[in-house]
């Protein structure tokens, strides 16, 4: 099955809620994209796969599947995806109730730059976040987008 087989059927079981399913085959997506170099996917995959894991109930496996993510996106100067990977890696803390590991994850300069105009993460921050004065929140299914 070739990569963007993996990553569309890892949408579509995200989809029906087959999180496992799901994390699974963005994982291996991640696989196929490292094996032709092509990190800047495999990243995106990955933060795909930690969505997905979250969602399934596996807060610890989610945190690690954001491991490197961020230096990635942040060497390519890819700051929109950078923000989506920090605030999956603050989610997933979230998830393992180390809310304040989780506040600093929130609190990086990727956000405080203001150069992230909007960042959407999954919705179990909203209470983290609320505490901030210059956010505003909007909330779509699964989903909280901030417009700084």
């Amino acid at each position: 099955m070739d990569v963007k087989t993996l990553a569309e059927q890892g949408k579509q079981e995200y989809g029906k809620g087959a999180y496992g399913i799901a994390a699974d085959l963005f994982s291996q997506a991640a696989q196929a994209y490292n094996a032709v170099q092509d990190e800047l996917n495999a990243a995106e995959m990955k933060n795909n796969q930690s969505v997905a894991l979250l969602k399934a109930g596996k807060a610890e496996a989610a945190l690690h599947a954001t491991d490197g993510t961020e230096e990635i996106f942040q060497k390519a100067g890819d700051l929109k995806r950078q923000g989506i990977a920090v605030s999956n890696r603050a989610a997933a803390l979230e998830g393992l109730k180390k809310l304040s590991e989780a506040m600093d994850e929130y609190n990086q300069p990727i956000f405080l730059r203001r150069r992230v105009r909007v960042i959407c993460i999954p919705s179990l921050g909203k209470r983290l976040l609320s505490s901030f004065s210059n956010v505003v929140i909007s909330v779509i299914p699964n989903w909280m987008c901030l417009t700084l």
